[in-house]
């Protein structure tokens, strides 16, 4: 039943994951962009560089105001003092299922003056997509409702990847040995080695999005690294059981009246 009616969700899954490593893919290898409009590089619009000097920066709280005013129906969740020499600020609109960076807005931290500002609305197809992908995948576009269902699913299906490795090893230890499978073990050896691939070039990843020189590892919440602990030791703890559970067994001695 949980595998039926996760059908959606695994298909929802399915088409954003398949989306990310397109994403990663034309960054990485194709065009190298990731974004419509910014102050940094590796986008299709790049906006100049401004270099203001602190004695010349208004206030927080005027650079806000000033912000609304340009833009009334924009809630405002976030902020950047310092975005490339811009003040920046994200949000949201009337605009569905869209992350609040596709609703941003640049301004001259010096005057207050407006220099550019991005709404979903007035996105391509292609790129609102990009904005979009990411509420849909995580489900947030329906706050706390949405992601409560999401985490409800998301455990569900994380299961049911536990109860199928069980059966199947349960299946594998009543066969005889001759009727097994050569490549279980093997194959299961192969998904153990993948995912510490994978966490290391994650690690990798992570330093090297820390400012240059630094070197250092990003602050998480103790929330944050719990999970990331308990996640990857319980891949590893399945993944040898797994190993353990599918080891040749000596034949069983017959038994004597």
């Amino acid at each position: 039943m949980t595998g039926l009616w996760g059908i959606w969700f695994a298909l929802i899954m399915g088409i954003t994951g398949a989306w990310y490593l397109f994403e990663e893919t034309r960054l990485e290898v194709i065009d190298g962009t990731f974004a419509w409009v910014d102050s940094y590089p590796l986008v299709v619009h790049s906006l100049p560089q401004l270099h203001p000097t602190k004695s010349e920066i208004l206030p927080f709280g005027e650079l806000v105001a000033a912000a609304q005013r340009h833009a009334p129906d924009l809630k405002i969740t976030g902020a950047m003092t310092d975005r490339n020499g811009y003040f920046y600020v994200e949000g949201q609109t009337d605009a569905v299922l869209v992350r609040d960076r596709a609703n941003k807005m640049y301004l001259d931290p010096m005057s207050g003056r407006l220099v550019f500002y991005q709404t979903a609305d007035a996105l391509s197809a292609y790129w609102l997509w990009s904005d979009m992908a990411d509420s849909i995948h995580f489900g947030t576009g329906g706050g706390l409702t949405t992601k409560f269902i999401w985490f409800l699913f998301g455990l569900a299906l994380s299961g049911l990847s536990l109860t199928g490795g069980w059966l199947h090893v349960k299946r594998m230890q009543n066969r005889s040995s001759g009727s097994r499978w050569s490549g279980a073990t093997p194959a299961a050896a192969t998904g153990i080695t993948l995912t510490l691939l994978c966490l290391a070039q994650a690690i990798i990843q992570t330093f090297q999005a820390s400012p240059p020189g630094t070197g250092y590892w990003p602050d998480v919440t103790p929330g944050t690294a719990l999970i990331a602990l308990f996640w990857f030791a319980s891949t590893f703890a399945v993944g040898f059981a797994w190993l353990f559970s599918l080891r040749p067994r000596a034949p069983a001695s017959p038994k004597t009246v």
